[in-house]
């Protein structure tokens, strides 16, 4: 079965980064880990993520995620209120992993339903490259996303 996938995100991966396999090319798509407790929140950012044809893997606390980012993504989306710890806790976490020994380049969003500027520089001075206030739509989710990739 072929899933549908957007022709704009097709002709920025082919830009990106193909990888060339035999005669036949694979196209990259960014892998999403998403940190998120709300159920509803989840199956709404999930159905977003794949709209944007990215591969996504979801946790609902920060022990799991730490876990799971050893395997390597290009994207952490993140809540700031997780039951098991704050979100903020959870970044330097992971930035601390990152510095040791995991993949180097990649993205840090937040998300959170209150943004106050003190957050948003907290997260700033943490290495997070977007605070999104919640709820967020389809465009700024892509362009939170893919702006690293100059789309």
């Amino acid at each position: 079965m072929q899933w549908p996938v957007d022709s704009n995100k097709m002709l920025l991966a082919q830009q990106l980064q193909p990888e060339t396999v035999g005669d036949q090319t694979e196209f990259y798509f960014p892998r999403v880990l998403f940190v998120e407790d709300d159920p509803i929140a989840q199956f709404v950012h999930k159905r977003m993520l794949r709209r944007l044809n990215c591969k996504v893997d979801m946790v609902d606390n920060g022990t799991k995620a730490l876990q799971l980012f050893k395997k390597g993504y290009d994207v952490l989306l993140v809540d700031l209120g997780l039951p098991d710890k704050h979100g903020t806790q959870l970044v330097e976490d992971i930035q601390q992993l990152r510095k040791d020994k995991f993949k180097k380049d990649f993205r840090i969003i937040v998300l959170t339903a209150n943004v106050s500027e003190s957050i948003r520089e907290d997260c700033l001075k943490l290495g997070v490259e977007k605070v999104l206030n919640k709820p967020i739509d389809l465009e700024t989710l892509d362009q939170a996303i893919f702006k690293e990739f100059n789309c």
